[in-house]
């Protein structure tokens, strides 16, 4: 399994193992010392690896120790190797993208000099290995600097440039006016101020309590949606993942539908969108002459199309001309995913430009996730329709709605019915054009935005009647809210198990669970905004905003002063600039409906161009990788993988003893198991080499590797040496923690542990405490957990042949006694949990039931039973009032910046315990690291702080 991949004079013909045997290659080996070719091929995946029978199709090298090297000789280039099996095999490839998912990922350290193109014909000529390279993904490549990047940077430079003026002029103006004085700027100096990082900050992070009639949990719902969003993408690596048997049980695991289900986030930001169109619109109680003059709908279309299209396709040429200096080993590793989105960018992006980017194959759409923005802005295009007709006739408008919601289930059954689609991307049927289909199309994802529009139509016209609810129908509708949002979740956990569905029922899934999940949402926010639910959901986590730092600054860049400008000539237009409260722009009223990703404004009476909507899209992470049977997939590699690898190990030192011998000194059970592992272990590579000798396997040796294949499975999980990166001075040999847990229970139960190493046998052990004191390696282990940790140093000592004694073992799981202090602290968190529900539910239910302006007069004692309440209690946390005057405010920034700065410092504990001791011994020389080693500033911060509030006046 290894290869000469370094040119040498190797005499022709001479085979890896006889390379291993033959004495005087392997003097030479030995004396070779550290250089630049033997540290660059270091720097390459290594065949075989740890968890070879997880099947594992990326091979992982070492990025730092390529780039270390670089320039020693000439420059050198981290780069993937896209590998098919077999010598001179069939490349399916297209554009040069894998067509197949049968392929696998090498990295490779080469002269920067080779082009992608040259990378595959380099490495078939001087590989041995049974592999094929097709194609080649770099971390670094070559980007010509073209007019658009250099016309778009100076336009950035000129942004930059204007915002910064404008924040300074802004901030003197604010600083140097008297107190009580009003500021009057003229009509160009509001224009230049719309760009001013001082007012649109501002406006961004303002936690000020919104007017009556605001939705206020609308803004939580999208905070929990967009947590979703984003913790589904994070397991976008399911489309080019590491190894197969890591992947394959992923779908069949039932608490993984909530990562799964997290497509039904869409559905919610497009209940959103409709909700909020049509509250504004009714909000507005606009008359008929408003609803019947064209002046009304073109200001309708013109506001929503100015208050997006600028900021949209800035980043757009953004994207386009920044996005191919995206370069690095993660995204080498992902096949430089971006890159085809940009040239399809380059040649499509007037798509968006119109918004019809989605109405197009998957293939030519500029910028992906931007579909949802499609599809909104199409919903938007119809949504008249309906207002109006809600305007008119209830009824009228009701029916439209039903019209059009019914209109897309036939649709949805129809393409389902022709196209054998699938109900996810998880089951059965055939998801070739599920997104050109499906996934993106208006007159199938609109559903949502039309319930949408009827929730918004009903909040508007029945928002201020305060009607009370009894409390057992409330609780009775959140019950069933809360059911018919986990059957939404939960209902594909046997079709992704692979169990069949029929065409019909997969179509009846994907209509109304979409339709079941808003109903469901529908009920949250309704309920909420009517006082059905309570307060929790009323507040939002201000704070997180800060997560989103890069559209926190193009908000204030390019966003806000858009929708100012636009709002300014808007006014102009229709006269209505003389009826500002302020001159200033910030005191426009602008500030009550701007949130981080969404807008909700506050139009003014009669102004219908100011109805708004939720922008933010999303395309979902999906997989295409068939779940296959896992002893389907192991047993073809055992005959041709087992023996090389059990034999390559033991020919260079790396494991075991040449005769197993009964181990000694530890529990009986502990060595009865380990005699196990290696009687099956000798057995399964006697057989399997007999198999290959004689080319073919009785059904009785068969059954033979079958039954002790848990043993190779078992040595497989270990961390092995050689290892990658070894002149990166490793100190870390990482195992497959996976392929032990898999094992475990097969014979007996497994253990995944790290022993203490220190170099030499029979090295004195310098431990203290059960804890290393001097400088030692850590070596990851798979052994049976009868073997406790003061066995396991012993037992590896006598079975291992490596260079190393083990002085020391930590186990990822060991027995725990369950002392008369559990069984206490036990009992007194679930006493505590018992008073917080039961304070908690009647805080709720005197506060539902007590007349709407009564004031509440509780007891001492009710009042030290309410000081549990979690009702009470999370109000007081997630409130976002104003401090009183008086109150230092600056001090809530000043402890959650330091409180970055701690969690951002504690992250680096990994210095303590160095994987690789290069990579770690030039941190402290890096001028800006210094930012976290000195995160002890942090401390100091805090200490200042609490002496400033314990001060007395």
């Amino acid at each position: 399994m290894s290869s000469s991949l370094i040119p040498d004079k190797r005499p022709s013909g001479l085979s890896v193992r006889q390379m291993i045997h033959n004495r005087s290659v392997n003097e030479k080996i030995v004396t070779l010392t550290p250089s630049l070719i033997t540290i660059k091929y270091d720097a390459w995946g290594k065949i075989p690896l740890t968890g070879l029978f997880q099947i594992s199709i990326l091979w992982d090298g070492s990025y730092q120790e390529c780039e270390r090297i670089s320039g020693q000789k000439y420059e050198t280039n981290y780069c993937y190797m896209i590998l098919f099996p077999g010598k001179n095999a069939t490349c399916h490839m297209s554009n040069g993208e894998p067509t197949s998912s049968l392929f696998l990922r090498r990295a490779v350290c080469m002269p920067y000099s080779c082009s992608r193109e040259d990378l595959p014909a380099v490495y078939n000529q001087i590989s041995d290995q049974p592999f094929t390279a097709c194609g080649t993904f770099c971390s670094k490549y070559p980007v010509k600097k073209t007019p658009a990047f250099w016309g778009f940077t100076t336009f950035m430079a000129v942004m930059v440039a204007i915002v910064v003026v404008t924040t300074l002029a802004d901030y003197l103006k604010d600083t140097l006016k008297k107190e009580d004085e009003v500021r009057k700027d003229g009509k160009l100096l509001q224009m230049a101020m719309a760009f001013s990082m001082w007012t649109n900050a501002s406006l961004l992070l303002s936690v000020k309590e919104q007017k009556p009639g605001f939705i206020k949990c609308l803004d939580c719902i999208r905070f929990l949606s967009m947590l979703w969003v984003v913790t589904g993408h994070t397991f976008q690596h399911l489309m080019v993942p590491d190894q197969l048997l890591g992947l394959l049980p992923f779908t069949g695991r039932f608490w993984n539908h909530l990562i799964m289900s997290a497509f039904f986030s869409v559905d919610t930001f497009f209940l959103l969108s409709g909700i909020v169109v049509a509250y504004l619109f009714f909000k507005t109680r606009p008359k008929p002459s408003q609803i019947k003059s064209p002046v009304t709908w073109i200001l309708f279309y013109v506001h929503r199309y100015l208050r997006l299209t600028p900021p949209f396709m800035i980043f757009i040429g953004f994207f386009v001309v920044y996005g191919y200096y995206i370069q690095g080993p993660g995204v080498a590793s992902i096949l430089n995913q971006m890159n085809p989105e940009v040239d399809t960018c380059i040649k499509y992006w007037w798509k968006n430009v119109l918004y019809i980017n989605n109405l197009g194959p998957d293939a030519k759409q500029c910028y992906a996730i931007s579909w949802y923005l499609g599809v909104d802005t199409q919903m938007y295009l119809i949504a008249p329709i309906f207002l109006i007709g809600l305007y008119f006739s209830f009824a009228a408008g009701t029916a439209l709605l039903t019209a059009a919601i019914v209109g897309s289930i036939i649709t949805v059954y129809i393409l389902f019915s022709v196209n054998d689609l699938p109900a996810d991307f998880f089951g059965n049927g055939d998801s070739t054009n599920f997104y050109d289909l499906i996934y993106d199309k208006p007159w199938v994802r609109g559903t949502p935005y039309l319930m949408g529009l009827f929730v918004g139509y009903f909040l508007a016209t029945f928002g201020k009647r305060k009607i009370r609810l009894n409390w057992a129908l409330s609780v009775t509708g959140w019950l069933i809210a809360f059911g018919i949002a986990v059957m939404c979740l939960f209902s594909t956990y046997d079709y992704d198990k692979r169990i069949y569905w029929s065409v019909f029922i997969r179509a009846s899934y994907y209509n109304f669970s979409r339709i079941a999940w808003s109903v469901a949402v529908s009920w949250v926010i309704v309920a909420n905004h009517m006082g059905w639910g309570g307060r929790f959901m009323y507040y939002s986590v201000p704070t997180t905003l800060l997560s989103y730092i890069f559209a926190f600054f193009w908000s204030c860049f390019f966003e806000i002063p858009v929708l100012k400008l636009e709002k300014m000539m808007i006014e102009a237009i229709i006269g209505a600039g003389t009826r500002q409260s302020s001159d200033r722009v910030g005191d426009s009223g602008i500030e009550n409906k701007l949130t981080l990703k969404t807008k909700i404004p506050k139009p003014k009476e009669g102004e219908l161009w100011d109805a708004d909507m939720e922008e933010v899209s999303e395309k979902p992470w999906s997989t295409n990788v068939e779940e296959q049977n896992r002893e389907t997939l192991r047993f073809p590699i055992v005959l041709s993988v087992i023996s090389e690898a059990v034999i390559l190990s033991k020919a260079s030192g790396q494991a075991w003893k040449d005769q197993f011998q009964k181990i000694t000194g530890v529990s009986s059970q502990c060595a009865n198991d380990t005699e196990t592992w290696q009687n099956s272990l000798k057995l399964v590579t006697e057989v399997s080499v007999k198999c290959l000798i004689e080319k073919k396997c009785t059904k009785e040796e068969e059954k033979i590797i079958e039954e002790n294949f848990y043993a190779v499975e078992q040595y497989d999980a270990w961390g092995k040496i050689p290892l990658t990166a070894i002149f990166q001075a490793p100190l870390l040999m990482e195992g497959s923690y996976q392929e032990c847990e898999r094992i475990s229970g097969q014979k007996y139960e497994t253990n995944y542990c790290y022993m203490v190493l220190f170099p030499g046998k029979n090295a004195t052990c310098h431990m203290s405490n059960g804890r290393p004191n001097s400088i030692y390696l850590r070596g990851a282990v798979c052994m049976p957990y009868s073997c406790s940790q003061e066995d396991l140093p012993t037992v590896y000592n006598q079975i291992s042949n490596q260079p190393f004694t083990a002085c020391g073992t930590f186990c990822s799981k060991y027995p725990v006694k369950k002392t008369p202090a559990f069984w206490g602290f036990t009992a007194f968190m679930a006493v505590m949990m018992a008073i917080v529900v039961v304070t908690t539910l009647a805080d709720y239910l005197k506060d539902t039931l007590k007349k709407e302006d009564e004031v509440r007069k509780d007891g001492k004692l009710l009042q030290m039973a309410i000081a549990f309440s979690m009702w009470t209690n999370a109000e007081l946390l997630l409130s976002v009032k104003e401090q009183k005057p008086g109150f230092i405010k600056c001090l809530d920034c000043i402890r959650f910046l330091s409180m970055l700065w701690v969690v951002t410092g504690h992250s680096f504990k990994y210095i303590v315990v160095p994987d690789q001791v290069l990579t770690i011994l030039p941190f402290t020389t890096r001028f800006w690291n210094h930012f976290i080693t000195n995160a002890f500033y942090a401390v100091d911060t805090f200490f200042l702080l609490s002496g400033i509030v314990v001060s007395p006046d």
